[in-house]
């Protein structure tokens, strides 16, 4: 699994950790927001955390743009260290504070609209990396981080049947 999510490299563990959420999110409170899964994890391990709620404009500001440079949420910052991605702020999470219970890959992309014989092979090709093969690399780096108990993998409910102009 790629860590692209890492801005700098903390020294202590014991700072306080601030992580970003969306004033008012997108999905109405339902916690599909990505920061949901990072809260999940430091509730897990049992880690007090501040919470900064940004808007939209917030979240395109330099200062968030310095945690962030894609201007989205979560970021993660404990002391020096400042992270982004979620995975990437997770598997920091497993690594350093305590290990991992449990592991819910929830994610999926279909960027491609139109018949299936019109997909572009690299397109179709990063469906699948995202898709299945994301999947299989947090599994696996959920273990060797030490998850203990369970993998959860949660697929779209666009799976369950067709989609007009969808190609897969």
């Amino acid at each position: 699994p790629r860590r692209s999510g890492r801005v700098g490299r903390g020294e202590s563990e014991t700072m306080t950790i601030t992580i970003t959420g969306f004033a008012n999110s997108p999905d109405r409170g339902r916690g599909l927001a990505r920061d949901m899964r990072v809260r999940w994890a430091l509730e897990e391990v049992g880690l007090p955390y501040a919470v900064r709620l940004l808007t939209f404009e917030a979240m395109a500001q330099s200062q968030h743009r310095a945690l962030n440079p894609f201007a989205q949420i979560p970021t993660y910052q404990e002391g020096d260290l400042a992270l982004f991605e979620s995975g990437a702020i997770i598997l920091h999470i497993a690594e350093h504070h305590g290990g991992l219970d449990h592991l819910v890959n929830n994610t999926g992309i279909n960027p491609v609209y139109g018949p299936i014989v019109d997909i572009d092979a690299d397109a179709a090709r990063k469906i699948m990396e995202v898709n299945v093969v994301a999947t299989l690399d947090w599994t696996r780096a959920a273990l060797a981080a030490g998850l203990s108990r369970s993998v959860v993998n949660i697929a779209s409910v666009a799976g369950l049947g067709a989609s007009p102009g969808i190609a897969f």
